[in-house]
């Protein structure tokens, strides 16, 4: 996605190890918590971004013009 996305899966899997291994403080709790919930909207807002331009038009793909259908 991007640069900062990135970064921001970094610091999550980071924050997931150190719990994991040695665990968090509770400011560390506080910024995983954001951390995911600053990811997840990031998520819905490119899904919902690739949602808005898919296109429905009622025929399949081999209706399709320029999809090898009937009439080509």
């Amino acid at each position: 996605m991007s640069e900062e996305f990135d970064r921001l899966v970094e610091r999550i899997n980071l924050l997931w190890h150190k719990k994991k291994e040695e665990g968090l403080t509770p400011e560390e709790e506080e910024e995983q918590k954001a951390l995911r919930e600053e990811y997840l909207a990031g998520v819905r807002a490119s899904l919902q971004a690739q949602l808005k331009g898919i296109r429905y038009t009622g025929k399949t793909d081999k209706e399709a013009p320029g999809k090898g259908g009937p009439g080509e």
